[in-house]
């Protein structure tokens, strides 16, 4: 009867714990020759400040601050240079009927966070994105408009619409559903916080588990 212990920083989701177990089951017990109902896990979720790294808690841990490096950084015999990535490298996941993402993930440099950004284009009919934000989010409107109606805990609830060239930001905790307004439109966004683990989601697996975080959700 394997046993995993799996010790991380509080925070993560059910959805994410759920795909982490399953992982680590298939694994262990593809391994072992167990079955995977003999393969247990258990997540201990630990405070930051409970979790010390050489001889410092997290709390007392600061970034530190990069040194200013030379032009050319890049490792010895290769010069340093931008990458582009092409447009076919990361295809457009449909969300629901009439609004597609283009979708990354981003890695903040102290190596804790990561900040998901993209950009969604909405037809004029689109069917509506219900979602519940579990963490901050930001739309910026660079085409046509937007209309976001939005609910929070309390019961409390109403519908905003940004235009070309305005924002909108929508606290942690709020239930909202991206709507049609007539126009099309194109949105960039950005959703803080996250595990370092997340990965770029593209092609036909990564959006049916969009869509089916979307079902679940409604």
């Amino acid at each position: 009867m394997p046993i995993v212990t799996v010790a991380m920083y509080e925070g993560r989701t059910l959805d994410q714990k759920r795909e982490l177990v399953k992982g680590i089951t298939d694994v262990v017990a593809r391994v072992t020759g167990n079955t995977p109902d003999a393969v247990h896990v258990v997540i201990e979720d630990v405070k930051r400040e409970n979790w010390a790294i050489g001889g410092r808690l997290h709390p007392d841990r600061q970034p530190a601050q990069p040194a200013a490096r030379p032009a050319a950084s890049a490792p010895a015999g290769r010069p340093a240079r931008p990458v582009k990535v092409g447009a076919k490298a990361v295809p457009p996941l449909e969300l629901v009927k009439g609004m597609n993402t283009t979708y990354n993930v981003c890695q903040e440099t102290v190596g804790s966070d990561s900040l998901r950004m993209g950009v969604c284009h909405h037809g004029p009919d689109m069917a509506d994105l219900k979602w519940a934000g579990k963490v901050e989010e930001a739309f910026y409107v660079a085409k046509g408009s937007i209309k976001v109606r939005w609910e929070a805990e309390g019961g409390e609830g109403g519908e905003v619409v940004a235009r070309e060239g305005e924002q909108i930001f929508l606290p942690r905790g709020l239930n909202y559903a991206l709507q049609a307004t007539g126009e099309p439109a194109i949105n960039v966004f950005a959703i803080a916080g996250g595990s370092t683990s997340v990965g770029a989601v593209v092609g036909p697996e990564g959006g049916e588990k969009l869509r089916a975080a979307g079902t679940r959700l409604s």
